[in-house]
């Protein structure tokens, strides 16, 4: 609703799906720095604070009904956060290397998530200095809603699980956002050349370094196979037709095989994310 609303115009929409949203998750609070920046960026100044002080007026109205839900089932108020806590979900610095839960094959599926969620908080900022790469790029509201999404929502599971990634990879890959995100970028008008291409490898490889040091070479093969898939997604932008369509071709196979895998995980009772 929020997605449609902020798409098509329609306010009302907005705070109808920011109430709900309230309601059933607690990544709402993603929402409400998410919705104020994309009033900044892509608003209507003369609505831009009746629209802000609404956000915090419906968010403030939910959260009482929430409370009063928690307290009459728990008789506590907002029991959830003290379920949280004994999670471990607090504010704390993060440790190195970063880390998820179930093994070497669900760190990297989050590795990925966070890397797609420094990436979108990494095209906010340039956004926001008025960077000159995207000075006059313009990004639709609900594009910049996405990202901002993304990237809160990559940040608050760092901060409040002390580099303990667990879970971000559905907090991202099973939202409506990503596949708003993946729209804006498949319709970009991108091109990137064969060396601009080979240091974006580079550059993706060495971030996996957040995750672990590179002791064994079977790690380096698997962090590197991973950086190859990532760089699919930026080959599909290649200058080159061929390498454009090949990568694309590539890419919907490997996806089509990773939805095998994950299905077979989740029918065989194993930890997907």
């Amino acid at each position: 609703l929020i997605l449609i609303g902020l798409k098509d115009n329609k306010d009302i929409l907005v705070y109808v799906g920011l109430f709900f949203a309230i309601l059933s998750r607690p990544a709402f609070t993603v929402f409400i720095p998410a919705l104020i920046l994309t009033e900044f960026l892509n608003g209507d100044k003369e609505k831009r604070l009746l629209r802000i002080s609404l956000y915090i007026i419906i968010s403030l109205i939910g959260l009482l009904i929430v409370g009063i839900i928690q307290f009459i089932d728990t008789n506590e108020w907002f029991k959830f956060f003290s379920v949280q806590k004994e999670w471990g979900n607090r504010l704390q610095i993060p440790k190195l290397p970063l880390t998820s839960w179930s093994g070497g094959f669900i760190v990297k599926t989050d590795a990925f998530a966070f890397l797609i969620g420094v990436l979108s908080g990494g095209f906010l900022g340039a956004k926001i200095l008025n960077l000159k790469i995207i000075k006059d790029l313009t990004v639709p509201k609900e594009v910049i809603f996405s990202l901002a999404y993304i990237a809160g929502i990559s940040i608050t599971v760092l901060m409040f699980r002390g580099g303990s990634l667990f879970s971000l990879n559905r907090f991202i890959f099973a939202t409506p956002f990503i596949i708003v995100a993946f729209n804006y970028w498949m319709n970009s008008s991108l091109n990137l050349t064969f060396k601009q291409l080979m240091i974006i490898f580079v550059l993706i490889f060495s971030f996996w370094l957040l995750f672990g040091s590179y002791v064994h070479i079977q790690q380096i093969i698997k962090f590197a196979l991973l950086a190859l898939y990532v760089l699919l997604l930026f080959a599909i932008k290649s200058d080159k037709k061929m390498i454009k369509k090949y990568s694309l071709l590539i890419l919907i196979m490997v996806n089509f095989t990773f939805q095998i895998i994950f299905y077979l995980r989740f029918l065989n009772c194993i930890w997907v994310g």
